[in-house]
């Protein structure tokens, strides 16, 4: 599904999936139909929410209310606005219940207490309605964040949450895998807050949630949105591409990252209903078509490209397609066990389940594991004594002149120096897989 430049909007409706999608042909409503999950349907749509969501120009909320009237149900829509603001809103048979508008800049969770309480009432949570409305309000996450939070909250499914589709509902794989060194794998796990664990095998690193890893097959898992993130993160930190692995029953798929952006995506089997009218929408809201060529180069594979390219064109068990995929690419069949929940990660030496903390604690925790590079190294070794060097003049020029600004620019120079020598200690360089 094509990703929105500023936001998104998400419906989840308690209806039967069959119904909701012969609605949304009937109403004309070029979207994706997920499957159902705990009773909920999610329904997606081409454009970002801020418009119209509809040929005829019907605005998300005109469909929300036309859905709900004509099928006596609940929904809950959630439309970000500039990757910052959210509002979370009810809708139950053909009217809307409740609305909450969350802000970077918000009154706390009083202003949005009694939308909340609303909101969670209808999806019978009445008793979630306080953290919901403190979710909302929690300024120290990322819309995107407080999001998956309400959501996890109202007991609605994850594959609402987040502009990238891919993976499905309850999903029996979701891992991720990367070559990247054990700090900037554990820094990307703490900034974006992984709840679940981080497993070295054989020089590799798998990252895999906790609820996938600790309840595999009850239908708990928390989707593509917990882990994505993540699997950004980590090919930033590092520039080795991340590879996100999903699989649910004859679906599945992966997703790789590099240098912090989706590069390339691929689904086989994939389990949602499209509803569109023409070639081109069809096309949009269609599951991704790797591209065997960009795959290979993000794993300085280029012998295995035609291998890769005859893959992707396979109809085949997702798993076994993800076992031919790993092998193309080197990726440990140990790896997969991990991702497929056969090995638990607590029984693997130096498995770690990292704290979640914040960016500032993160950088100082990844500066004490020691360096993973030799150019990084190298950079800073040349870089303290020019700071150094820097400093000494300043601090000359202030003796003889007196200027304050030279001593504070000085001193700001020194400092840097430090920091710069304290990256050219000796330390350890730990691989992810040791």
């Amino acid at each position: 599904m094509r990703q929105s430049q500023s936001g998104y909007a998400r419906l989840a409706v308690r209806a039967d999936h069959v119904a909701a999608v012969a609605w949304a042909r009937d109403a004309k409503l070029p979207c994706r139909v997920s499957p159902e999950l705990g009773g909920w349907v999610g329904i997606c749509f081409l454009d970002d929410g801020a418009g119209s969501v509809a040929p005829d120009g019907r605005q998300v909320d005109q469909v929300a209310v036309g859905l709900t009237g004509d099928l006596g149900c609940v929904a809950v829509l959630a439309v970000l606005y500039d990757q910052a603001v959210l509002r979370l809103a009810a809708y139950d048979r053909g009217a809307e219940a409740a609305s909450a508008v969350s802000r970077p800049d918000g009154g706390g969770p009083a202003a949005t207490r009694a939308p909340a309480a609303e909101i969670a009432g209808r999806c019978g949570r009445p008793e979630a309605g306080e953290l919901v409305a403190a979710a909302l309000a929690d300024t120290g996450l990322e819309a995107v964040e407080r999001h998956r939070r309400a959501s996890e909250l109202l007991g609605l499914p994850a594959y609402v949450v987040g502009q990238t589709l891919l993976g499905t509902p309850g999903q029996a794989v979701d891992a991720v895998v990367t070559r990247a060194g054990r700090p900037e794998v554990l820094f990307a796990a703490t900034v974006t807050k992984l709840d679940g664990w981080v497993v070295p095998v054989d020089g590799w690193a798998v990252a895999v949630a906790v609820a996938v890893a600790v309840a595999r097959g009850r239908g708990s898992g928390p989707g593509a949105a917990s882990l994505l993130p993540f699997a950004g993160a980590v090919s930033a930190a590092h520039r080795q591409p991340g590879l996100y692995l999903w699989q649910e029953g004859t679906a599945g798929g992966y997703a790789v990252f590099r240098k912090g952006r989706l590069l390339d995506a691929h689904a086989w089997g994939d389990a949602w209903v499209i509803v569109a009218f023409d070639d081109e929408t069809r096309a949009a809201l269609a599951p991704p078509l790797g591209d065997a060529a960009l795959l290979a180069a993000a794993f300085d594979c280029g012998d295995a490209e035609v291998a890769l390219r005859a893959l992707t064109r396979r109809r085949d068990d997702p798993g076994r397609l993800h076992d031919e995929l790993c092998e193309l690419l080197g990726v440990p069949p140990a790896a997969l066990a991990v991702a497929r929940g056969q090995r638990d990660p607590a029984e693997v030496p130096g498995a770690q389940r990292p704290e979640p903390v914040s960016a500032v604690r993160a950088v100082w925790r990844a500066a004490r594991e020691g360096q993973t590079s030799g150019w990084y190294r190298a950079l800073n070794a040349v870089l303290t004594p020019v700071f150094l060097l820097g400093a000494a003049v300043q601090i000359v020029a202030w003796r003889e002149d007196g200027e304050g600004w030279r001593l504070a620019f000085g001193g700001w120079l020194l400092l840097c120096a430090l920091v710069c020598a304290w990256y050219v200690r000796p330390g350890r360089n730990v691989p992810a897989g040791q």
